[in-house]
This record gives C-alpha cells, sequence and structure tokens, in this order.
C-alpha cells in the first residue's frame, strides 16, 4: 500500500527559547505555580545558546521552515516604553541564521506570556489599556523583524469567537466517551486523544464555513511520559505512526480542496512542558537535561527520510520507514492565513465539553 504526501508549501517544526538573558523581565508564564516534579524554566533546552546546532539539527532532517516565539518581555521589559537592544539582536540573529541554512522563519508574537508588569498595571488582558500595548508591540516587530520573517503570528491558541457557546450543544459527542467506547487512544497528557480523522474533520470543516481560507497547522503532535528510558524515547514507534496517520489524513483534506500550505510538527525537542515540566515529551528530538545533549529520536529520521526527495510534494512514499516525498520551493500563499493549533482532533473542544 502507498499514501502520497500532502501538497504543501513549508514541511516545519515549532519551539522557543525560555533563558531570562539579556535583560529579559518576567513573563506571566514565569510566575512561580505548581509544576510537575518542581521543574522550572530557567535553561529548559538552553536554545538561546544553542539555537545555531537546533537550527543545523533542523536543515540536517529536511525541514524547510520554523516557528518561534518572540517574548514580549525581552522586547519590551515592562510591557512598554523602552526597548531592550539586545534582545531584539538576538532575535535577528536567530533570523539571519535561519535564513542563511535555508529555513524559513515564522515568527510567534504571544505564546501566554504576557509581561509580568502589564499584568501588575493594567489587569493583563482583562483590562482595556492592553489593545494598544499589544498593538504598539506588534508593530514593533513588524517594522524590525517583518522585512526578514515570513509571517508574524499573533497567536498560537486556536481562533475563539462569539459563537463558540452554540458549539457546545451540538459538540456533545465529541466527550471522552462516544455510546460508551473511547473516542481514541490516550496520549501521555490527559486531555490529549490521538483522533487522526479529526485532523480531516478540522480541515474540511473550516474550508466548507469559512470559504476556504488559506491554513497553516501551527502545531501537530503527541507526547510520552516523562519516566522511560532514553531508548525507549529513541524508539518512538507510536509517534511515528501518529505522524504517519494524520499526514493521510490531512492529505485527504488536502485533496478535497482545503487550501492547507504549511504544516509544523510538535516539537522539535522534548523541552518545558507548562504544568507538566519535563515529565510530558513531545519532541522528535531527545534531550539529556543533563548535559543538553540532543539525540534524534527514530520519528526524527522518519521525517528525515520522508521529506528527502528532490521531485513535487506528491511524491508517493511507502507506509513503512523507507519513504520517499519531496520538496518543492516554499510559495507565499495569498489571502489571508488561518492558524489551527491542533494537537489532536478537536481537542480544546472535547476539554471544553469534559469539564463543563
Amino acid at each position: 500500500m502507498t499514501r502520497n504526501l500532502p501538497r504543501l508549501d513549508m514541511w516545519a517544526l515549532p519551539f522557543g527559547s525560555g533563558s531570562s538573558e539579556d535583560a529579559r523581565a518576567e513573563s506571566c508564564a514565569q510566575i512561580s505555580r505548581k509544576i510537575a516534579e518542581d521543574g522550572n524554566a530557567d535553561v529548559t533546552t538552553d536554545e538561546y545558546h544553542r539555537y545555531k546546532e537546533d537550527v543545523d539539527l533542523m536543515k540536517s532532517l529536511n525541514f524547510d521552515a520554523y516557528r518561534f516565539s518572540i517574548s514580549w518581555s525581552r522586547i519590551f521589559p515592562d510591557g512598554e516604553g523602552k526597548v531592550n537592544e539586545e534582545g531584539v539582536q538576538y532575535y535577528n540573529n536567530l533570523i539571519d541564521y535561519m535564513i542563511k541554512q535555508g529555513l524559513t522563519p515564522y515568527a510567534n508574537l504571544n505564546h501566554y506570556d504576557l509581561p509580568l508588569a502589564l499584568q501588575k498595571k493594567y489587569q493583563g488582558w482583562l483590562g482595556p489599556k492592553i489593545v494598544d500595548k499589544f498593538v504598539d508591540y506588534a508593530d514593533f516587530c513588524f517594522k524590525t523583524f517583518g522585512d526578514l520573517s515570513q509571517e508574524l503570528l499573533q497567536d498560537t491558541a486556536i481562533n475563539t469567537s462569539s459563537e463558540d457557546h452554540r458549539l457546545l450543544p451540538s459538540m456533545l459527542n465529541f466527550a471522552v466517551e462516544r455510546n460508551g467506547v473511547q473516542i481514541g487512544q490516550l496520549a501521555h497528557s490527559v486531555w490529549l486523544y490521538i483522533v487522526p480523522s479529526g485532523m480531516y474533520g478540522v480541515v474540511n470543516y473550516i474550508k466548507e464555513k469559512y470559504q476556504n481560507p488559506t491554513i497553516i497547522i501551527s502545531e501537530n503532535g503527541m507526547d510520552q511520559p516523562g519516566n522511560l528510558t532514553r531508548e525507549e524515547y529513541l524508539h518512538d514507534t507510536v509517534r511515528i505512526d501518529f505522524y504517519k496517520n494524520y499526514l493521510t489524513e490531512l492529505k485527504k483534506g488536502i485533496d478535497d480542496g482545503a487550501n492547507v500550505v504549511g504544516y509544523f510538527a510538535w516539537s522539535l525537542l522534548d523541552n518545558f512542558e507548562w504544568l507538566s515540566g519535563y515529565t510530558s515529551k513531545f519532541g522528535i528530538v531527545y534531550v539529556d537535561f543533563t548535559t543538553l545533549k540532543r539525540y534524534p529520536k527514530d520519528s526524527a529520521y522518519w521525517f528525515k527520510d520522508m521529506l528527502s526527495g528532490t521531485g513535487s510534494k506528491a511524491a508517493t512514499p511507502q507506509t513503512g520507514s523507507g519513504t520517499r516525498p519531496a520538496g518543492s520551493p516554499s510559495a507565499t500563499s495569498n489571502g489571508a492565513v488561518l492558524l489551527v493549533s491542533l494537537f489532536v482532533s478537536l481537542c480544546v473542544l472535547v476539554f471544553m465539553v469534559t469539564s463543563v
């Protein structure tokens, strides 16, 4: 059996930096809270100092784009006013090196890391003044980095609207169980079910509901628990199966007309995962957090093999490990870009419904 690859302009990876160096101030994401096993994000993978190593790694795996987060509090330590030139220089260096290595930069402007100073001064997103502050920050980023970055993305999260409450009654069948049967295999995170058919369902829904806008899937991945051996992490067959099945469903959606132009696998490295700390492993690359040495997993080599072709991205890979898909030049899409953060099928709606 063979399967064609989705036709995409970019195959990519997202990641971010947690370092507090270069006068970066605290954000709301860094304030004290209960983290699994008392973990903290002071160093994490140290991508701040190792960005060249990580960009080189992405290039070696045949990815052609990289979504990274710009930290608001690194650019404006107080959230407004004086610019931290060291922070600006860091992102310029990162973007320049990505371009030098042939990776297209996709910069995310907000990833739940509002400067703590703005939370205290304006009540954060609950205060009306925060809108003007974000506009100032975004305008600065567009003027400073916009000529270098392919896209500046406003938020990683799924877009919501005033109509969301109408979805709840009709979405009750997307609970953890349907007719007494679990909807999919559970990954490590309690909210994360593996339902590949949801990939097709979501992109097809967006196509029909919103006049088929340009879609970039900004995150898609699954996690494993943090108590496995290194060898168990490196031989991550379950993650390979995850990506095979989700990409197969994505291809079906594209074949049926969904205007998907980009796909970001979450994530490059095992890293610090919010309240889960280091107990949740999403990466296709294992990190030894004692030495910070990177070890590509089988899933990383699967992607490398899949993306090693030289023809059209519709080239036909085999379903086993010896795949031969494609690489075509990146293209800038027309029209508005709709970002879809997909870990699993409608995972946010599942969480909302089961929490009601």
